[in-house]
């Protein structure tokens, strides 16, 4: 999970930036955050997509269960852990989101959040380069 200064982190961004659409990998403390900051928002009439990828559909349920969530679009994809070719230094096994950069390669984001899929052991999270930079606003 998260810790303190993550959190703090995510709070100060949230707080002063005011990001309309966010991106989050990996549902947990987070989200709760997030969560809360997207309902706010809709609640004073102001606009935010806020998007949470997540591979464990029972942590979802429990999850849901457990916390409101509802202005939160949660995306249940796949995790797989694949091999990533590298050039001269061989290749490296990587967990991914299946289908993740064709599900998202439309959306712009002003809030990125990465916390998954599972770290590996030399290149973690690595499905986000392939929506970037076009899923960046420009502000």
């Amino acid at each position: 999970a998260v810790g303190y200064p993550g959190l703090y982190a995510l709070y100060r961004v949230l707080d002063d930036f005011r990001p309309q659409s966010i991106l989050e990998l990996g549902l947990g403390q987070s989200t709760k955050l997030t969560g809360n900051y997207a309902k706010y928002r809709r609640q004073q009439g102001e606009m935010c997509e806020h998007y949470v990828v997540e591979h464990d559909k029972a942590w979802i349920d429990f999850f849901s269960i457990n916390n409101d969530i509802t202005e939160t679009q949660i995306l249940n994809m796949e995790m797989q852990e694949i091999t990533l070719e590298l050039d001269e230094n061989g290749s490296a096994k990587v967990n991914i989101y299946v289908g993740f950069g064709e599900k998202l390669k439309d959306k712009v984001f002003d809030l990125i959040f990465i916390d998954a899929p599972l770290g590996s052991d030399d290149y973690s999270r690595i499905d986000i380069v392939d929506i970037l930079p076009n899923c960046l606003a420009h502000s």
